[in-house]
């Protein structure tokens, strides 16, 4: 009777403590529900936690989302959290090459990179400033001035920001302000007079043509 009563007492003290160990993984796993995917449209403070392609990112500042400030075109106000997530770079874009220009513009592709997530984008540089991001291997530059030289440079990049090395340079020069047209029209063929007055003469011509 004495050993019953004794497995009775010991029995009701290990049950709450059994309850007690059971409750942090409940809490923890609430806690990771708490990071929301980033989304457009949305007010940021500094400090909060978001979601992007799989990857945790933590605002640096305070801003309102738009289209196009995902956290890792804008690490300005996102950085990856410490710790987490994909820390391997792309591979270098190969074959950077100028396939056109004209007087204003440069027309650019380079081979695809790879990375072990997924290339996100390619950052075009112009003399090493950032022009602008675009996710496929072609770019034109337009804006340009005419018969001038520009170097250009493209970067791979990755969902979680990570950047790749520079690709190789390639110069390309635009042409001059006229283009590549150097024929001249046709002559105006029969310039004649069809009529005088006293104060005027008037003219007309055969029309000229152009290749």
């Amino acid at each position: 009777m004495r050993h019953r009563r004794l497995s009775t007492i010991l029995t009701a003290l290990l049950l709450p403590l059994t309850a007690v160990v059971a409750a942090p993984p409940t809490a923890t796993a609430a806690v990771y529900a708490a990071v929301a995917a980033w989304a457009p449209n949305t007010a940021y403070t500094t400090g909060t936690h978001v979601t992007y392609n799989g990857v945790e990112y933590e605002c640096v500042q305070g801003h309102t989302s738009q289209t196009g400030w995902e956290p890792p075109n804008v690490p300005a106000l996102w950085k990856p959290v410490t710790g987490g997530g994909d820390t391997t770079a792309p591979s270098v874009p190969g074959n950077l090459r100028s396939t056109g220009v004209t007087s204003g513009s440069v027309s650019l592709a380079w081979n695809a990179s790879t990375d072990d997530v997924g290339v996100t984008g390619y950052e075009i540089y112009r003399g090493g400033t950032l022009v602008t991001t675009v996710t496929g291997t072609t770019h034109t530059d337009t804006g340009l001035t005419a018969s001038t030289a520009y170097i250009y440079t493209v970067r791979a990049r990755d969902a979680a920001g990570n950047r790749s090395a520079a690709s190789n340079s390639v110069t390309a020069t635009t042409t001059g302000g006229g283009g590549n047209d150097t024929t001249a029209p046709s002559v105006p063929g029969n310039l004649r007079s069809t009529g005088v007055t006293s104060g005027s003469v008037s003219l007309a011509w055969n029309a000229s043509t152009v290749v």
